[in-house]
């Protein structure tokens, strides 16, 4: 007989080595180290950021200088590099060979610390003073060349992150591949949507600003107007707490309700995308640039610090929604006004209907099936009538 040996108790995880593990998930590559890097900087403070790229006989070199407000010696001992502790510079050293981290505190000396394999070799005052305050830190060894398609990649994970911060200055250098430089100086929030999304986005876009003090949140950036639909998925940036983040059901829920109001539009004053068919594909996209206000315990930061995870989807998704239902259909979208005595009509149960319909197709973005089908159905026009052959080999209706 065999004695069945009893399970072994599942213990949760320490804060601390939770964090680790969240943190050694992420895969490091230039982008993705740099714009670590860079967020790192804006939670700093910093106003001006440049980062360098260049290539080696160790492989690839990657500085990022900013001037924040620096980290002085119990900052750089911590084990985070952000403000988020997610982003572990531990976990980025032990793939990338040996990063020095050169910071200066208003007031005081510059620090320096180096890893070396992942590992601390040396921790104290530095050799080469940083000059005013703030934070150089070079990763060296990455490994490999780095490809044409890379630099691309990390320069728009840059773009992005600066997007929504007009007053801070971002300058990119990339030895060899001059074609892919940047320079972002400090300039007003429609200039800076210029220059990262492209000249001229800025005409059709409208304006979004609501906050409800009930739940503590609040909405705030641009998105384009009905007739101005994208047709690719590509110009659609979400912030929570400034800071950008991966598709998300937010997403999803802005582009069905982006959908639900070009049909809404097309039937009532026959502005929208031209084509119906491509909307009923899902083959139209809005252009928006949103940060979502919101308390931190809401949700909780993923691998990678980009992908994030609501307790609670349908906090965001209300009240985002509830924003965008005012600029894309009007303010009394799903909340009709009542008549007049003198001008009410009697009730009917047809009118009620009607009235109901109407009503949630205006306020549902979700369900617009049936809608979509109507309105193919017009696009096309009246279906021939079907027909079947008799056993004699005639057609019959």
């Amino acid at each position: 007989m065999v004695l069945a040996t009893p399970a072994p108790k599942i213990r949760k995880l320490s804060l601390q080595a939770s964090v680790k593990l969240r943190a050694d998930i992420q895969v490091p590559c230039p982008g993705r180290i740099a714009e670590e890097l860079l967020i790192g900087s804006l939670d700093a403070g910093a106003t001006a950021v440049e980062v360098e790229l260049q290539e080696s006989s160790v492989g690839a070199v990657l500085t990022v200088r900013d001037d924040g407000a620096g980290r002085d010696m119990e900052a750089l001992g911590a084990e985070a590099l952000g403000g988020h502790a997610v982003t572990s510079l531990a976990a980025v050293c032990a793939r990338c060979g040996r990063v020095v981290v050169r910071s200066k505190v208003p007031g005081r000396g510059t620090m320096c610390k180096i890893f070396e394999q992942g590992k601390v070799t040396y921790l104290g005052p530095s050799d080469t003073p940083h000059g005013g305050p703030g934070t150089t830190i070079r990763v060296e060894g990455l490994g490999r060349l780095i490809r044409e398609v890379e630099v691309s990649s990390l320069r728009h994970r840059l773009e992005r992150q600066v997007l929504i911060r007009p007053r801070v200055s971002l300058r990119l250098r990339f030895l060899g591949q001059e074609a892919h430089c940047l320079d972002l100086v400090t300039e007003q929030a429609a200039a800076r949507l210029e220059h990262v999304l492209g000249c001229g986005c800025t005409r059709g876009l409208r304006r979004v600003q609501r906050s409800s003090a009930s739940d503590a949140c609040a909405l705030e950036g641009v998105v384009s107007q009905l007739e101005d639909a994208q047709s690719t998925d590509s110009f659609m940036y979400l912030y929570v707490n400034g800071r950008y983040v991966e598709p998300t059901p937010i997403h999803e829920s802005i582009v069905r309700l982006f959908a639900a109001a070009s049909l809404q539009a097309q039937e009532g004053t026959g502005q929208g995308p031209d084509s119906v068919s491509a909307v009923a594909a899902g083959g139209v996209w809005p252009l928006f640039v949103l940060n979502f206000q919101c308390p931190e315990d809401w949700f909780d930061v993923v691998a990678g610090g980009s992908v994030i995870r609501f307790s609670n989807w349908r906090q965001p998704i209300r009240f985002i929604q509830m924003c965008l239902r005012k600029v894309w259909l009007g303010e009394r979208c799903g909340q009709e006004e009542a008549p007049e005595p003198a001008q009410r009509a009697p009730a009917s149960r047809q009118k009620h209907r009607k009235a109901t319909a109407t009503r949630t197709r205006c306020y549902d973005a979700v369900n617009i099936v049936p809608l979509l089908a109507q309105r193919i159905a017009v696009a096309r026009g009246p279906a021939a009538p079907c027909q079947t052959m008799s056993p004699e080999g005639t057609a019959r209706p």
